[in-house]
């Protein structure tokens, strides 16, 4: 019995400045927001949210040049007030300074990295248009905002050649 408290309480003491050391000077990164703006009326919004790290590339990879090879996916789901069905795709291949993103079928290829490193998105608008997502918009933590009007195409962004044909999700 006296052997079994040793034991414990070398174990807390070991652990315990271990679990300090490794959460000291940590912080929680704020989670990303995404929401569906609904056509029509009622006007409500869904949201669901995404790890910041996804967004802050000095975090997504400890590899320098490695960030975002991975494409993050969400989805399916059907936006608020439509039957339209779609999957989001967060990664590298869609670029944050285009003036548009992509739309291949049912997937809207969205960029990681947007405008300034060091204001992040803290929320994605999915606005909707004639039954469809059609626009998007990143608002950083500063306020700033990236629109993108959704472009329906045969290949995305970043992944297809010269010529694809294109055109608006909405008009």
């Amino acid at each position: 019995m006296k052997r079994g408290r040793i034991v414990a309480i070398a174990a807390v003491a070991i652990l315990v400045p271990a679990g300090a050391g490794f959460l000291a000077g940590r912080t929680v990164p704020q989670p990303v927001e995404v929401a569906q703006i609904a056509c029509g009326l009622p006007k409500q919004t869904v949201s669901f949210s995404l790890p910041a790290p996804l967004f802050n590339p000095a975090h997504a990879s400890p590899e320098p040049g490695a960030a975002h090879r991975v494409p993050v996916w969400l989805g399916p789901f059907r936006h608020q007030g439509t039957s339209d069905v779609v999957k989001l795709r967060f990664s590298a291949d869609a670029r944050g300074d285009a003036p548009t993103v992509s739309r291949v079928n049912d997937v809207i290829h969205l960029p990681v990295q947007v405008g300034d490193p060091e204001d992040p998105p803290r929320r994605i608008l999915l606005h909707c248009r004639n039954d469809v997502v059609a626009h998007v918009q990143y608002v950083s933590s500063g306020g700033r905002t990236t629109d993108f009007p959704v472009v329906r195409t045969m290949v995305a962004e970043g992944a297809g050649g010269a010529g694809e044909d294109s055109y608006h999700a909405a008009k």
